[in-house]
């Protein structure tokens, strides 16, 4: 059995009290010059570009507690991606041990585009909820559909304060970071690590998840790990399983210019491909690609007919440590509105049409995937306006041959975007 050192999550009430009050005191010692300098600086990006927004948080001292900002680039963003959101503290450190807070999206590429950032006198519900309050007030009070974020409780105390109807899911980098920690004084850690995963990543169903838990859990006597319970107690935050369900998005200029100067030649005959590759950013079209290639290894072993719809069983072969196991998937298809339905999610999960809907398309002779399935989020023939948008200022640019010089170039990138 596995006994854990005292952490964080160990201490007493009273000690984390201490703890929190002791961190607030020393994170506070910001001269009153630098939190001038700081609003100082936000008033001239305010100057520049009236969208740039930021939010002070001052004690009855006048010192500085919490403060968020948010560039005009970011808000015009958040427009595009703003669908699911990933908030971290653990990106940097600074002079004044201040945590980092960072909201991030995901572009039309797959990269992370920045949506806002602050700086926080701790980490705690009341901190999470100013600073949630204030990046939704800057963004129109429009909640994201979903936020990732790390176990911290005090997060999602406050996303369910704050956001109320968005979806809320651990990332799952994080719950792997810890498993070192939390299991390596196990003997049997590497084949217990090694169970885990396959009941995490392996399991297409819920049921499925449930049974391959309660068959690792039992198989190495882990009934007593806290740690381990409650992850399966909080198993629709992170479970693969439980959160496909939902759209969950997991560098720019330059590769905009790729996508549309690059072309990823088809490596098929379907016209489906074409429609891909005419209409998706390079990285969304070689994920098409992947899934249109998966389909050799997929064939329909059976079908029932019901009064609305037609529902398939397609055999996937995957190959599982050295081993090839073939597994069954369940596709829908409503042949009214041409609807195709998988059981593995992916659509509903990343937004990319899965290898079991492409066979029972194709066994439907559809070569032509209908416009629901082609994402605008993932098109690299959209205008996007937050590219258009200045993110960096200096004197030049505040003169008036620089001011002449963006209006210029603001006025021709539009003729651009029309050639």
């Amino acid at each position: 059995m596995l006994v854990e050192a005292g952490g964080p999550e160990n201490l007493t009430f009273l000690q984390k009290d201490c703890r929190n009050y002791i961190e607030k005191v020393r994170r506070m010692r910001l001269g009153a010059g630098d939190v001038y300098a700081i609003q100082k600086y936000f008033l001239k990006m305010q100057k520049d570009n009236a969208n740039f927004f930021y939010m002070m948080d001052l004690d009855d001292e006048d010192r500085l507690q919490n403060v968020i900002w948010v560039d005009a680039r970011s808000m015009a963003a958040f427009k595009e991606f703003g669908d699911v959101v990933t908030f971290d503290t653990t990106y940097l450190t600074n002079k004044y041990d201040m945590p980092f807070a960072a909201f991030v999206g995901v572009d039309h590429h797959g990269h992370s585009t920045l949506l806002g950032c602050g700086l926080i006198s701790h980490e705690d519900t009341e901190t999470f909820v100013w600073l949630f309050e204030s990046w939704l007030a800057c963004m129109w009070n429009c909640a994201p559909n979903a936020i990732i974020t790390d176990q911290d409780k005090a997060m999602q105390n406050a996303i369910e304060i704050v956001f109320l109807g968005t979806r809320h899911r651990w990332c799952l980098w994080h719950i792997m970071k810890k498993l070192p920690e939390k299991l390596r004084g196990y003997s049997e850690y590497e084949r217990i690590k090694f169970a885990l995963q396959n009941a995490m990543y392996d399991s297409l169903t819920r049921e499925e998840f449930k049974q391959r838990w309660t068959g690792f859990i039992d198989k190495y006597n882990l009934h007593n790990n806290e740690w381990l319970l409650g992850l399966y107690n909080e198993r629709q935050r992170w479970v693969p399983s439980f959160v496909k369900d939902t759209f969950w998005a997991e560098k720019e200029k330059e590769v905009d210019f790729r996508s549309w100067k690059s072309w990823i030649p088809c490596i098929t005959g379907y016209p489906m491909e074409k429609q891909f590759q005419e209409a998706y950013t390079t990285t969304k079209f070689k994920e098409f690609q992947q899934e249109l290639t998966a389909k050799l290894h997929c064939e329909i072993s059976s079908f029932r007919a019901t009064e609305s719809e037609i529902e398939y069983i397609v055999k996937e072969v995957v190959m599982v440590g050295e081993t090839c196991r073939s597994v069954p998937f369940v596709v829908c298809y409503d042949d009214r509105g041409c609807d195709v339905l998988c059981n593995c999610r992916l659509f509903e999960f990343r937004g990319i049409i899965c290898r079991h809907a492409i066979t029972v398309l194709l066994h439907k002779e559809i070569y032509h995937i209908p416009e629901k399935f082609i994402l605008r989020r993932w098109r690299k023939n959209v205008y996007r306006c937050h590219t258009k948008i200045r993110v960096s200022y200096n004197s030049w640019s505040m003169t008036t041959e620089g001011e002449q010089f963006d209006q210029l170039s603001n006025s021709f990138s539009e003729v651009a975007d029309l050639a």
